[in-house]
């Protein structure tokens, strides 16, 4: 029995049919056997097919940013529901994303951001003036604010907002 024929039932019913239907069946055998190589192959060399993906991506940049825009455009309610359902499920991600990146734009240096961002969370009382600090949307003068250098961008303290802006102390 041939090597693409999977089961005894695939060996009926090739037997039995008329000999274009046969060939038909062999073909699909094949592309399935051929698919299967194919998966062995990436699983093997994925590394490999990933930096050989990310160099094709780096090269045709805007051909890609280009495909990607008119998905979107087509699908843009399935995208908004993809993005939403991720927010829902991963709020801790998407709270130190956004915080990685409100640092980034103040001038923040990145460089030891892990360890920046667990102290920063870990902070319950101003450096300062030793106020106890909230944290949210909506400021306050007791906000919890990362104190840093403009200039070089390392970080000082952590301050409530009112330390931050150089008023009077807390009453």
């Amino acid at each position: 029995m041939p090597e693409y024929i999977v089961s005894t039932f695939d060996y009926l019913i090739l037997s039995s049919q008329p000999k274009f239907l046969n060939i038909e069946l062999k073909k699909i055998r094949k592309r399935i056997m051929k698919k299967k190589s194919n998966r062995q192959y990436y699983e093997k060399n994925r590394e490999r097919e990933r930096e050989r993906k990310r160099k094709w991506k780096e090269e045709n940049l805007e051909m890609v940013k280009e495909s990607n825009r008119q998905y979107y455009e087509k699908n843009r309610e399935k995208a908004e529901a993809r993005k939403k359902k991720w927010r829902a499920n991963n709020p801790e991600k998407l709270s130190k994303q956004g915080r990685k990146n409100a640092w980034k734009r103040a001038g923040v240096n990145m460089d030891f951001f892990e360890e920046i961002y667990e102290i920063y969370f870990s902070t319950t009382h101003c450096d300062l003036c030793g106020v106890e600090l909230t944290d949210g949307k909506k400021m306050s003068l007791t906000t919890k604010c990362l104190d840093h250098s403009h200039v070089t961008g390392e970080v000082r303290n952590i301050l409530c907002n009112k330390c931050n802006l150089g008023l009077p102390k807390h009453s």
